[in-house]
């Protein structure tokens, strides 16, 4: 979700619709890919070398699929380095998000159980800041409203959420305090 509601923060939608949306959504879920052959989570799709070399592939995979199918409806869809680019940037930019997410969400009452291996392959050290619970729901019902109150308020979608990612990162500074404190 963090993926598409960064992508309606910053606009893109209103240029390239929701394809661009659906595209960045998938940008910044697919670093979990490295959970799916063996079951070692958070290693090689969240590594800083690997994320943003997948999600800039996702972006450019998706801007071509846009063309495509924009081309059956008007004849008139040509190919664009600067739109490439852009979608690209914004594939790299949220798949580097959803890292740096799982950084904050990496633990139970605070204990780093779940690290990320940022700096795979070329080490196997794990980092984790452990701020937030990885159970918690509070980050999923903060960027849900907001991509729901987008859908129904498409005119207002960008503002929407601008707010929605404004208020997942003070969600975040809230835990983060709340550690503080109990420290």
């Amino acid at each position: 979700m963090l993926g598409a509601v960064l992508a309606l923060a910053t606009g893109a939608h209103r240029r390239f619709g929701p394809a661009v949306v659906l595209t960045a959504a998938a940008a910044s879920s697919f670093p979990d890919w490295d959970d799916l052959p063996s079951g070692v989570h958070r290693v090689w799709g969240h590594s800083f070398l690997v994320a943003p070399f997948t999600g800039g592939l996702i972006g450019a995979l998706g801007y071509l699929v846009y063309l495509s199918l924009r081309g059956r409806r008007r004849p008139a869809a040509t190919f664009s380095r600067h739109d490439l680019t852009v979608w690209m940037v914004l594939g790299v930019l949220v798949s580097l998000s959803h890292v740096l997410t799982d950084l904050a969400y990496s633990g139970r009452a605070f204990t780093a159980e779940w690290p990320v291996a940022l700096l795979w392959p070329l080490s196997n050290r794990r980092w984790a800041c452990p701020l937030v619970p990885w159970a918690d729901r509070g980050m999923t019902l903060i960027l849900g409203s907001s991509l729901a109150a987008a859908c129904v308020r498409p005119a207002e979608a960008r503002v929407i959420s601008v707010f929605g990612v404004v208020a997942a990162a003070g969600y975040v500074v809230l835990w983060a305090a709340a550690r503080v404190v109990r420290d």
